[in-house]
């Protein structure tokens, strides 16, 4: 018997994250330096080492344009940003069309007007991820 998705309508994103994710030879893991980015980043990295996926965990107190590139200076071809990034895909966006990395986002913060196929934000359905 199939298990219903505990939030249906993110299903299909949080499935292209993930085969994202598992098909990365290995990813830095980006988060903010709070307690849900650091429960976040907790929970995404447990999950990566169970599938097998070579990481390593970096912690932002804010993600601007200079820590982004800092993120990008790191040669990873896969960066998961947990607790932040939506609110950043503007300067994201532009390091992911220049080759630097693919992002893949999980956030609940108010997203910026431009997007990524690997974004992971319950108000892209609708749903309000600070308070549901």
């Amino acid at each position: 018997m199939a298990v219903a998705a505990p939030v249906p309508d993110l299903a299909d994103r949080a499935t292209d994250c993930a085969d994202r994710l598992r098909e990365a030879d290995r990813v830095l893991l980006a988060s903010h330096i709070d307690a849900d980015g650091i429960t976040s980043a907790a929970i995404a990295s447990t999950a990566l080492a169970r599938a097998g996926v070579d990481h390593e965990v970096v912690f932002e107190k804010q993600l601007d344009a200079d820590s982004i590139a800092g993120i990008a200076a790191r040669e990873f071809d896969v960066v998961l940003f947990t607790d932040f990034g939506s609110g950043q895909l503007d300067i994201i966006a532009d390091h992911e069309a220049a080759g630097d990395f693919v992002p893949v986002v999980a956030d609940h913060h108010q997203p910026a007007d431009r997007d990524t196929r690997y974004h992971l934000n319950p108000l892209l359905e609708g749903i309000d991820g600070a308070s549901e």
